[in-house]
């Protein structure tokens, strides 16, 4: 009877106070993935002045959304946390946003004073706390227990401003321990956590050509995205590559390889110089989602820099005035001609010549690792597409790439500049 009668106790004082599931199944149906793990800690710049470290909120629930201004997702979802921010404040949920916007503070503070966001947020410029916390991809949000637990990740936007969501969060302010979660350290000392490959966000890098870059020449630029986990579980948008208006772009095409648990994309970006001089290309904005949690996430690197030289071929010189009246008339005619043929589509053909350019990017990787054997084999192969090849070079090819295959040779140094220019070269022809 007393066991019957305590049970019966314990049930109601559980629905007095709202709490009809425990905090692992509340967690979970906020959308949260569930860790098991010690957050780590970090001090950064507070937006609007002075320091502050997560660890300043222990002992009370914290809700931590990293973000960017840049951010489509993030820009919605803002407003959503902040209403969670007033229905909670002073209940023991902390909602603090870590920016991870590069550069000065204050585009981060006009941001939030404009769209009136009062809760805390800090300015990670660096990076530093997005790397601790794999938040390359944003929005994401971690959920932090008043124990010094972290218990749930969060990926992509979402719109929190709903009844569910408020009497979910009320439930879970109820609990002050998560008693079913091993103890853990009071910190990571700084160590990035590590998360199962389905919770962990793709890297991206470009390549951009090394060679010198004359005006008017064509190039690629790749883009590679690796992603730990099978990318088919996500719904992927292409790149947004950003370009100054004096470069000219082309089709955007891909392909994939996938390897035992890794997968890699690769996006060939062809490309025309109009102008001379120094360009800045990028950012690269790359959105996705996973197919069946939805919430969109946006990550982005800065690029880099090209120099585009004057090629030599415009300028002449000589003795004597008819002489340089002649190259003058010759020079005028020239730009006319340019500036004439600059206004009709020079890219987006998708040529053979441009898809073997594109290959080779991604084939040198090969030879940066050491692969010098394989590297071999794939270039041999790549020259061999080429369509204006000589029967007798073709045929050499041939015997070269057997070669390579059966008896295990090589090419060497001048060889692989000799056919990586061919490659280059019929690039040029094709304009």
């Amino acid at each position: 009877m007393k066991i019957v009668i305590l049970t019966a106790a314990m049930l109601l004082g559980g629905i007095a106070h709202g709490v009809t599931s425990s905090p692992r199944q509340i967690i979970s149906q906020l959308g949260f993935s569930p860790l098991s793990t010690g957050p780590s800690d970090f001090e950064l710049p507070q937006v609007g002045g002075g320091k502050r470290s997560l660890s300043s909120y222990q002992g009370q629930w914290i809700w931590i959304t990293f973000w960017a201004t840049w951010c489509a997702p993030c820009r919605h979802e803002m407003p959503t946390l902040e209403y969670l921010h007033q229905k909670f404040d002073g209940d023991q949920i902390a909602f603090l946003g870590v920016s991870i916007d590069q550069g000065a503070t204050s585009g981060v503070e006009k941001f939030l004073q404009r769209h009136n966001i009062t809760f805390p947020n800090l300015h990670d410029s660096q990076g530093e706390a997005a790397s601790l916390y794999r938040a390359t991809a944003v929005p994401t949000i971690y959920l932090i227990s008043p124990d010094w637990k972290l218990v749930g990740l969060f990926r992509g936007g979402r719109n929190w401003q709903t009844p569910q969501v408020v009497e979910k969060l009320q439930q879970l302010i109820n609990f002050k321990t998560i008693a079913d979660l091993p103890p853990s350290s009071a910190t990571n000392s700084g160590t990035a956590l590590q998360l199962p490959n389905k919770l962990t966000p793709p890297k991206m890098s470009i390549t951009l050509p090394a060679d010198k870059i004359n005006h008017g020449d064509q190039e690629v630029i790749l883009v590679e995205i690796l992603w730990p986990a099978a990318s088919s579980n996500y719904l992927i948008k292409p790149p947004k590559i950003t370009l100054p208006k004096e470069i000219s772009r082309g089709v955007l095409t891909s392909h994939s390889e996938s390897e035992e648990s890794v997968t890699r994309l690769f996006y060939s970006l062809p490309v025309k110089f109009n102008l001379p001089g120094t360009f800045r290309i990028g950012p690269i904005e790359l959105a996705f989602q996973d197919r069946i949690h939805g919430g969109e996430l946006t990550t982005k690197i800065e690029g880099g820099e090209l120099r585009v030289y004057t090629s030599t071929q415009y300028y002449y010189w000589g003795g004597g005035a008819l002489f340089l009246l002649i190259v003058a008339g010759i020079l005028w005619w020239r730009e006319q001609k340019r500036a004439k043929d600059s206004t009709k589509p020079v890219l987006g053909t998708g040529s053979l010549e441009l898809k073997l350019q594109a290959e080779l990017l991604v084939a040198k990787r090969l030879k940066i690792d050491g692969k010098s054997c394989d590297y071999s084999a794939k270039l041999l192969q790549l020259v061999s597409r080429l369509p204006a090849l000589e029967k007798s070079e073709r045929d050499r090819i041939s015997q070269l790439a057997e070669q390579v295959k059966y008896a295990g040779h090589q090419l060497s140094g001048d060889q692989f500049s000799y056919y990586e220019k061919m490659i280059a070269q019929s690039v040029q022809e094709d304009e």
